[in-house]
């Protein structure tokens, strides 16, 4: 990493005009979590080159690292009004509207990412995710479908599939879709917690209480699993 700011930082001082050289040493001060460096590089790249939709979408990077939710948005956005979007803008811009709570315009970004990737399992996955956030479990029935007609070792979106089924009271499925994901990534906590609610809605308590040890577990920060165990230990 020292040797390439090094290139960077003789790039600029040979050309102060070098906006990509600018911006490529705002990525690497960002590696090396040199965030005011980073963000002060992206500025000055930006300053040179303010239509250049690649330094903007790097600059969203920058924020979702800090966390800085609405400003990734903003930077997403303007990336794309800059240039053509690839398929990590739009699925950037996505990913931070949902988080603001624009389940809408998130979906329409999602639509836009699918439009050049058709056939990736992972941004149906993401859509599917967004739609059942959305209170949509028929139409993230129908993405967590196309994610596994893509790729059906994709443990998250058989999850996803589940918790949709589960939404529409599909019991049986969802638990075979639970147990699915579970035998792809049995590493998946959340995937051992969802069939233990399953359990609690029809009353199959001490499997809940197995299935919710196996959760906390994996993730003995998990609140949710930790609550519903003693829920459980309290009615069986």
């Amino acid at each position: 990493m020292g040797e390439s700011l090094a290139q960077f930082d003789e790039a600029i001082r040979l050309d102060p005009s070098y906006g990509e050289a600018y911006n490529c040493k705002g990525l690497a001060m960002m590696e090396l979590k040199k965030y005011d460096v980073a963000f002060a590089c992206f500025e000055h790249a930006l300053k040179l080159e303010p239509r250049n939709a690649k330094f903007w979408y790097d600059k969203s990077l920058l924020f979702r690292e800090l966390g800085m939710v609405e400003d990734e948005a903003q930077a997403c956005l303007t990336s794309l009004q800059h240039g053509p979007g690839s398929v990590q803008a739009w699925h950037s811009c996505a990913r931070a509207l949902a988080r603001m709570g624009e389940g809408k315009e998130a979906l329409a970004c999602m639509e836009k990412a699918l439009e050049l990737e058709p056939m990736s399992a992972d941004l149906w996955f993401y859509m599917g995710s967004y739609q059942s956030r959305l209170g949509m479990p028929e139409d993230a029935l129908k993405s967590f479908g196309k994610a596994l007609a893509i790729d059906a070792s994709h443990a998250a979106a058989w999850l996803g599939k589940g918790e949709a089924l589960l939404k529409m009271n599909r019991d049986e499925e969802a638990l075979e879709c639970f147990d699915r994901s579970i035998g792809l990534n049995d590493k998946i906590a959340e995937a051992w917690y969802r069939k233990g609610m399953l359990f609690i809605k029809n009353g199959r308590y001490e499997e809940a209480l197995a299935v919710l040890d196996r959760a906390v577990e994996l993730h003995p920060a998990y609140a949710d699993a930790w609550f519903y165990r003693g829920c459980v230990m309290e009615v069986r």
